[in-house]
């Protein structure tokens, strides 16, 4: 039952999380993980 609880209270709002950000961003942008250096290459996703 514990289990259960970490899947719903972890993976329930990642998910939700991602399909926000996949409908919101229906073109290709740059998503990147360093808010110091956007333009870092080794941080950035696309």
């Amino acid at each position: 039952m514990f289990n259960r609880f970490i899947l719903i209270a972890i993976f329930v709002p990642l998910a939700v999380i991602l399909i926000a950000l996949a409908v919101a961003n229906r073109e290709l942008v740059a998503f990147t993980l360093d808010p110091f250096n956007p333009g870092n290459p080794k941080l950035t996703l696309t």
